[in-house]
């Protein structure tokens, strides 16, 4: 009889294990999935505001500290100028998330987006990866778009703006 209950009790703790466990990988599956959202979003956005030049629109992109910090309106107007042409076609591809972790929740959480075989009406070819940071924890002025490349179908770089003062 007690070697039931001991049984029952190691197999009732596997189970809340497990299915805690799960929950978890749920959650995560969930998160991830709202972030390919959010980026597939976010990549329509920025085609958009390079098809309309809207510099305006493209800074808004950034997180509020670059915005405040840093002079992105002649950084975003020379990107716009390395494209020859309206875009007509894109690829979008979402790489996932990295970071930092701690106690079980994102401190450091950025994702990597890319637009590959981006064409336009000029017959021009490019590729432009986007890197977003989705949380922060440390500086919530940081969340948002940290860097921005332009390469052409040789994937020779045009043009790169990235601010790298992620420490301050």
């Amino acid at each position: 009889m007690i070697k039931k209950a001991i049984v029952l009790v190691i197999f009732s703790s596997f189970m809340i294990f497990c299915l805690t466990a799960c929950a978890s990988v749920i959650n995560e599956l969930k998160d991830s999935i709202e972030n390919e959202k959010h980026a597939k979003e976010l990549s329509e956005e920025v085609v958009e505001y390079i098809n309309n030049d809207d510099v305006e629109g493209m800074k808004e992109l950034f997180c509020e500290y670059y915005q405040n910090n840093f002079e992105l309106e002649e950084e975003i107007e020379e990107f716009f100028d390395s494209i020859d042409g309206k875009i007509i076609s894109y690829e979008f591809e979402y790489s996932g998330e990295i970071g930092s972790i701690r106690d079980g929740k994102w401190t450091k959480q950025s994702s990597l987006i890319d637009l590959d075989n981006i064409k336009t009406d000029s017959d021009n070819e490019y590729h432009i990866f986007i890197s977003e940071y989705l949380v922060y924890k440390e500086d919530k002025m940081k969340e948002g778009v940290f860097d921005f490349e332009l390469r052409n179908s040789e994937r020779k770089k045009l043009h790169q703006f990235i601010i790298n003062n992620q420490s301050e």
